[in-house]
């Protein structure tokens, strides 16, 4: 497990790139949908069911770490850690505070993964059309889709 320091320029570069969006659903739900979405997320955002969804985000990146090398943020981009332990990676992404934040960096793909404690989704900036394929796939096994 390396430290390494990675510039925030190309970084907010990343954030301006085409992006994916790894989710519970298939596609965005309209405004005007008829369904219960807000009851849904509610639902859904509860921590026990956050960490379970965070555990299988944490399968899937853990598995495209077998493909690329990876640096890992948990304090706002400040460090970042070098391929980090598989079970500590995971560890962390489970138990993300709400209001906790990780970043990810595929840098020799220039790929990014950013997820929100809150949230029950990643978004995925800059993949190339190879690892765009295998985080489908990936996804897909893990009850995820990609849109």
């Amino acid at each position: 497990m390396k430290e390494k320091n990675l510039e925030d320029k190309n970084l907010e570069e990343l954030l301006e790139c085409p992006y994916w969006v790894v989710d519970i659903l298939p596609e965005r739900v309209p405004e005007d949908a008829a369904g219960q979405y807000f009851a849904v997320e509610k639902y859904y955002r509860q921590r026990s069911r956050v960490a379970v969804l965070h555990r299988k985000m944490a399968e899937i990146i853990l598995r495209l770490n077998c493909y690329y090398d990876m640096s890992v943020s948990t304090d706002g981009v400040s460090h970042w850690v070098s391929n980090p332990d598989p079970e500590v990676f995971a560890g962390q992404l489970e138990r993300l505070p709400e209001n906790g934040f990780i970043r990810v960096l595929f840098e020799s793909e220039a790929t990014m993964i950013d997820i929100d404690g809150c949230d029950t989704y990643m978004t995925v900036y800059n993949p190339d059309r190879k690892m765009l394929e295998m985080l489908k796939l990936l996804a897909g096994a893990e009850g995820f889709f990609i849109f």
